[in-house]
């Protein structure tokens, strides 16, 4: 931030307003975006996605199937200094966007001095910046990661720094242990080294080599890893993914792209490929086309053929930021940025507000039916599985039949309750690879087979899932199927139905 303040030659808006209440307006819109996200991280119950990596980082590993370790150490690191609540979790995706934030301000200001102040805003209103950074998910470090790498190759291809290929190196490795998909950045780098002849000499220097070699050394963990669990987690990712599945989503590709840019950022896009746009030294131009055309182009084909998700194309977004940035501080699009702070952060603190507080039981019902208080939902099947370990005079096991949200929840708020001195003990939860089903990574967290006798506590979404033959086939039912409300959070009102079955083992 101490270098923000620093930066000078801020640009005069195009209505003539002065330098410095420019500078004020744009840091009261990312001061009040930080707030807004700093308190929404303890405001509603976590995902089911961050409980599930709160999961990894009780397991800590040199990998998961779904994704590599650095998500589960950060996790770890900050519960172990704050405790086990929502704040504690969620605060490393804010600081990971802090970092990032950081790096596209820096990268910036190389490129102009003076516009690495709308690199900052830009990443405090666009709604996946914004949204990633209340959450915990590989989505966070590895954007950190990616900034940061950006930063030193345009170093290394504009002021021909070779040291800054070690930099790079290392920050290419830590994103490898973020998220698989930093990986692009590879051939964005070869690609710029053949298409630009002046930067062609570097095949015939060590550094580049050197680079690879230090990404490789710090991502040897993960090699590790899946070497020692038959390649699991490089399966699940590459021929899982890339598995012909005859699924059009362009269309979701284009709309993402609206939806993450903005149709002011969509346009800025297009201006990055207009030589006429905004003077800017050709190889800068270069630099910023192929590292941005790269991902999206690659997510963009496959989408022809396969389904996109919603936050793939996030961190690669980040290399057009000092782009639309630059526009910014050229009064191209300086009103609708700025004017869109007063719609963007209102519909954030509203749908903050609908989650943590449940105010719509409809909206509720509709959209938020994943986002119940799961604490609540956790202390009643506490609570019956007390009764339950009482009666039979034997330790209930909690068995969710969902590959891993429900086990995920049970086992943070539980962890959370006891904590706060709440319950007095914690109950088993064991996935449903016991029955010889997918539950993701729970099938390498606990043995898959259960000795007969043992009572169980079956919980679904539907009760049809009792009596699927791999299921029924397994167990003794000791009691019927019984309905248990989830409720919303803040107004309690209820929301959507559970079902549970008490069962033993054959």
């Amino acid at each position: 931030m101490t270098s923000i303040l620093k930066s000078e030659n801020i640009a005069l808006t195009h209505n003539g307003v002065s330098q410095n209440i420019s500078i004020l307006f744009t840091f009261s819109i990312i001061f009040v975006s930080v707030a807004i996200r700093f308190l929404c991280l303890s405001s509603h119950n976590l995902f089911v996605e961050e409980t599930y990596y709160w999961n990894y980082s009780q397991h800590l590993d040199f990998g998961y199937l779904d994704h590599p370790p650095m998500v589960a150490m950060l996790i770890k690191i900050s519960t172990l200094i704050f405790g086990t609540n929502e704040f504690a979790v969620r605060l490393p995706a804010l600081l990971c966007w802090g970092g990032a934030a950081f790096f596209s301000f820096k990268l910036t200001e190389l490129i102009h001095r003076g516009a690495g102040l709308y690199a900052v805003l830009l990443l405090s209103l666009m709604p996946f910046y914004f949204i990633q950074s209340t959450l915990i998910t590989p989505d966070q470090p590895v954007l950190l990661c990616w900034s940061a790498a950006l930063y030193y190759f345009y170093r290394i291809f504009i002021f021909d720094e070779s040291q800054s290929w070690y930099k790079a190196g290392l920050w290419l490795g830590f994103g490898m242990l973020s998220k698989y998909t930093i990986v692009l950045l590879g051939p964005a780098v070869l690609l710029y080294l053949l298409t630009v002849p002046s930067a062609r000499y570097w095949f015939i220097k060590k550094e580049p080599y050197l680079c690879v070699l230090i990404a490789l050394l710090c991502f040897t963990p993960v090699i590790y890893w899946n070497f020692m669990h038959e390649w699991a987690s490089f399966v699940f990712q590459s021929v899982r993914r890339f598995k012909p599945a005859h699924r059009f989503s362009l269309h979701h590709f284009i709309g993402l792209l609206f939806l993450f840019l903005l149709p002011s950022g969509v346009m800025g896009l297009c201006l990055l490929w207009n030589k006429k746009s905004i003077n800017i030294e050709v190889k800068t131009q270069r630099f910023l086309q192929i590292f941005t055309l790269f991902p999206l182009g690659f997510f963009g084909i496959y989408s022809l053929n396969h389904s996109i998700r919603l936050d793939w194309i996030g961190p690669g977004l980040i290399s057009i930021i000092p782009w639309l940035a630059l526009l910014i501080s050229k009064n191209k699009f300086y009103k609708e940025w700025h004017l869109s702070s007063f719609v963007l952060l209102p519909c954030y603190v509203f749908l903050i507000i609908m989650i943590a507080f449940g105010i719509s039981e409809k909206a509720s019902k509709m959209f938020f039916q994943k986002m119940i208080s799961w604490e609540n939902f956790t202390e009643q099947f506490h609570d019956l599985a007390k009764n339950v370990s009482a009666a039979r005079n034997t330790e209930a096991i909690l068995v969710p039949l969902d590959a891993y949200n429900i086990g995920s929840e049970l086992a943070f708020y539980q962890k959370k309750l006891l904590e706060h001195g709440k319950i007095q003990t914690t109950y088993p939860v064991i996935g449903r690879h016991i029955f010889g089903m997918n539950s993701l990574m729970y099938q390498y967290w606990s043995n898959a087979t259960m000795p007969s006798g043992r009572t169980l506590i079956l919980i679904a979404t539907d009760p049809k899932d009792f009596n699927l033959p791999y299921i029924s086939n397994r167990i003794a039912v000791l009691q019927p199927p019984e309905k248990l409300w989830s409720r919303s959070q803040g107004s309690g009102k209820p929301i959507s139905p559970y079902y549970y079955e008490l069962v033993q083992m054959r």
